[in-house]
């Protein structure tokens, strides 16, 4: 028999991971901690009712260019909404690189190759979002991580009505000191991918960057998930609950969109091809971004051509 927890305020059974470091209560809003050393204060963002979140989607149905001509076809079969876990930090990042890029010139048939050397400096404030979950695959939450960046008006869990929260709450799994760690590694590799896109580098020979995580709060976002069906298929919108805003929504793929996917697979393919044919004929300057760049080509044209076969599209707002 598994373990059961109990509320240590009402005696209601509690959610329980052996991951867990807390639970809120369902029943009275109150924080049980399974690991006092990893008890921190934790904030809300207050959700839109309900009823907010519903209207909200009827009016993204009917706005649609597409879904908007058969919303009398449309049903809601489920509604639900869950606070997600957030660690939201300020990191400020000083940073100093050096690191190379390869330029080919052609003078004739002669190719010639050199490496060029970029160098920088810098200091900057990131504003980072991260889950607290180890397996989070809720529909819509990288979405949900990106929108709270840019809100800052949080309450004390406490100062909630509990009777109003209508969402159940997920259990954080990372503790504060975990939570520091991953922030630091995560802020550090982006900003590396982010020099090395920018400059457009090959590599480094030497990269530093110091990240000094400020400021962490674990905070609770409202994430809301409406499921609906639509020709006998079901789908998924994702709202965000504080501002009943749309992140994410699948819809089904109609015949004029498959016919668009399918060609503009085949102009990808054949911008790939015909990009190889002009390297290998001498019309290009041998470079490395020709294989990239064929590689882009043909990925995308990959992409677009899965698209044209499946039933249901996503869309990120």
């Amino acid at each position: 028999m598994g373990l059961e927890f109990k509320c240590s305020r009402c005696g209601a059974p509690l959610t329980y991971t052996p991951e867990s470091i807390f639970s809120v209560c369902e029943y009275c809003g109150y924080v049980c901690w399974f690991d006092e050393g990893a008890k921190v204060s934790i904030f809300a963002v207050p959700s839109k009712p309900r009823d907010v979140i519903i209207s909200g989607f009827w009016s993204r149905m009917r706005m649609d260019r597409d879904m908007g001509r058969y919303v009398d076809m449309i049903s809601i079969e489920d509604v639900y909404g869950v606070y997600v876990p957030l660690y939201i930090s300020n990191v400020n990042v000083d940073v100093e690189w050096i690191g190379y890029r390869i330029e080919r010139r052609r003078s004739g048939r002669t190719v010639t190759a050199s490496r060029v050397t970029r160098r920088g400096r810098f200091n900057t404030d990131i504003r980072h979002v991260y889950h607290a979950r180890r397996h989070a695959e809720e529909f819509g939450l990288s979405e949900l991580c990106e929108r709270v960046k840019g809100f800052n008006s949080y309450v004390a869990l406490e100062s909630l009505i509990w009777g109003d929260v209508k969402a159940q709450v997920l259990n954080a799994e990372y503790s504060i000191g975990e939570a520091l760690s991953i922030i630091r590694d995560d802020v550090e590799d982006r900003v590396r991918n982010d020099i090395k896109m920018r400059e457009r580098l090959h590599g480094f020979y030497y990269y530093s960057c110091k990240a000094d995580v400020r400021d962490v709060k674990l905070v609770l976002a409202p994430l809301w998930i409406i499921t609906y069906r639509f020709r006998g298929g079901m789908f998924k919108a994702a709202f965000s609950g504080f501002d009943a805003s749309i992140l994410k929504v699948s819809e089904p793929v109609f015949l004029h969109q498959r016919l668009v996917y399918i060609a503009s697979s085949i102009l990808a393919s054949i911008a790939g091809s015909i990009l190889i044919i002009a390297a290998a004929s001498g019309f290009l300057e041998a470079s490395l971004w020709i294989p990239i760049l064929f590689l882009a080509a043909a990925l995308t044209g990959a992409g677009l051509a899965a698209k044209s076969i499946s039933d249901v599209r996503e869309e990120e707002k």
